[in-house]
């Protein structure tokens, strides 16, 4: 009976750390989860941002050429979309085009870093739980020597 009691708690202790070890897999791989989703989340986002960046440049692009050719035009200028005009619109024109698609570049670029991290956190999660899992097994098994080696 002696003997008994001292088993009896490292049959409880052993218990409650396997427990403890568990849970602490499935919070890891919760948060995990929790993280990768906010990080997509994030990338749908930024690459939204993107596109919007872009079509501010291209609604820019057009009111200066707009406001080009309103100068050319006040001043006296005869032939407006010919000749230099055009070759000047075509030029601002091309500037504010890729600057645009720059910005979309741009914000693919940290859309993909973002989703990257998302996999990582993940990859990370999956480490975690598979660590807890190892940590289970192994305080079983300590648990289950000592008990063992209280018998003899």
């Amino acid at each position: 009976m002696a003997q008994a009691i001292p088993m009896i708690f490292v049959a409880a202790s052993t218990a409650l750390s396997a427990n403890s070890a568990i849970q602490q897999g499935k919070a890891a791989t919760a948060a995990a989860k929790y993280e990768s989703a906010q990080l997509e989340d994030a990338a749908g986002i930024r690459r939204q941002e993107g596109a919007a960046q872009a079509e501010e440049v291209r609604r820019q692009k057009n009111v200066a050429i707009s406001d080009s050719r309103a100068a050319a035009a006040a001043s006296g200028g005869g032939g407006i979309g010919e000749g230099q005009y055009q070759y000047q619109e075509g030029r601002l024109g091309g500037a504010y085009e890729r600057n645009a698609l720059s910005t979309i570049y741009q914000a693919n670029v940290e859309a993909l870093g973002l989703k990257n991290k998302a996999k990582g956190a993940r990859y990370e999660g999956k480490v975690a739980r598979q660590a807890s899992l190892n940590k289970t097994l192994s305080t079983v098994i300590s648990g289950g020597s000592k008990m063992y080696d209280m018998r003899a």
